[in-house]
């Protein structure tokens, strides 16, 4: 069984992933602050454009917490916020790093870390975030920023499904390093 010294990747194999990682944070980021800037502009809050089938274009700015789900004052919601986004880079920096870590780890952790960041952005300024994309079915509204976090969760977790069903098929010592996700 190696240590976790002999687990790590050459420092320019490491760099790779964690600055693939930073750079679609940054697109993630941007794209949500220039889209709600554009629904802010363009689109009276309260009014409803109809968008697709079953999808609107609204403005509604969310006070609350997961999807509007939960009712929570401001500073406990930045404070979930900012816990939130700490533990997701400090996942970044330790698997990222890794060996056994799955290639594609740095897609999840920058769709969250880009979608934390942006809705954390509006309730550090605004006090709340600009949702603009309402499925009419469930009248749930939602922007990038949810929509990036919700998709990264699920790649996230379908790599680590990924990596213990590959880990089952490997030799003993190899599995034990993979199941380290």
């Amino acid at each position: 069984m190696g240590s976790m010294h002999s687990m790590r990747m050459p420092t320019s194999q490491r760099q790779r992933p964690v600055s693939r990682a930073g750079l679609l944070t940054l697109v993630v980021f941007t794209a949500d602050q220039l889209s709600k800037k554009a629904v802010n502009g363009s689109v009276v809050p309260g009014a409803h454009q109809h968008l697709l089938k079953g999808v609107e274009l609204v403005n509604v700015h969310n006070h609350e917490f997961l999807l509007g789900f939960i009712p929570v004052g401001a500073a406990l919601r930045t404070a979930f916020s900012v816990i939130g986004l700490l533990l997701a880079f400090a996942f970044c920096v330790r698997y990222l790093r890794l060996r056994s870590a799955p290639r594609p780890l740095w897609l999840p952790i920058g769709l969250m870390l880009g979608g934390g960041a942006g809705n954390l952005a509006d309730l550090l300024v605004h006090r709340s975030a600009t949702d603009f994309i309402e499925l009419t079915s469930s009248h749930i509204a939602f922007n990038l920023a949810d929509a990036s976090v919700t998709l990264g969760l699920l790649t996230l977790l379908y790599l680590r499904t990924r990596v213990h069903v590959q880990a089952a098929k490997l030799p003993s010592r190899t599995s034990r390093n993979m199941q380290t996700l």
